[in-house]
């Protein structure tokens, strides 16, 4: 999937840039494009699972409900790994549209909390993508209205929330998932 920001290309790691401190608190959140896989304690964690469904229920059971609900759009028996659905936009369901902050922070997936220092296609790089160039692109205005406008990097980084990771493109799976295999 191609990612809304025009300098930077999520299933290209070539475009990534190296990740360093501070980096995405002026980010558009891009990383929050990509497939998002987890386990069932992620989901526990985001309570989307009872704990006690999680102890007492078959893990197939549970996938099959999730998927019915079109919160995952795939789930690998194998290893036991979810790979959460996105919006059509091809953002993260946690993402916030206007802010490009996560709204589950606290609670994110063990594979966004490692991203992308170690649960990443390329550890140590990120897809970052600057929010102010953001606007150059064809799904927004050039200049934005204070309802569009993207916070400052002094607004976000007072903010305690931070992006999550992307999750699935819908119907087809990209080479670049954020954890391949066990997370």
């Amino acid at each position: 999937m191609r990612s809304p920001i025009a300098i930077v290309d999520v299933d290209r790691l070539d475009t990534w840039t190296r990740y360093r401190a501070g980096l995405c608190d002026s980010c558009a959140a891009n990383c929050c494009t990509m497939p998002l896989e987890v386990q069932l304690s992620d989901l526990v964690r985001l309570e989307l699972v009872d704990p006690f469904e999680a102890e007492h229920e078959e893990i197939r059971h549970i996938a099959k409900r999730l998927q019915k609900a079109r919160l995952i759009d795939h789930f690998n028996h194998k290893n036991a790994i979810f790979t959460m659905a996105r919006r059509a936009s091809g953002d993260c369901n946690f993402l916030d549209p206007k802010t490009r902050l996560c709204t589950v922070y606290d609670k994110r997936p063990e594979t966004c909390r490692l991203h992308p220092q170690k649960k990443s296609p390329k550890p140590g790089y990120c897809a970052y993508g600057a929010r102010d160039l953001q606007r150059r692109g064809s799904h927004l205005p050039e200049s934005p209205t204070s309802e569009t406008a993207a916070p400052s990097a002094q607004a976000i980084s007072r903010n305690s929330r931070r992006r999550i990771l992307p999750t699935l493109d819908l119907g087809r799976a990209s080479k670049n998932t954020i954890c391949r295999g066990t997370l």
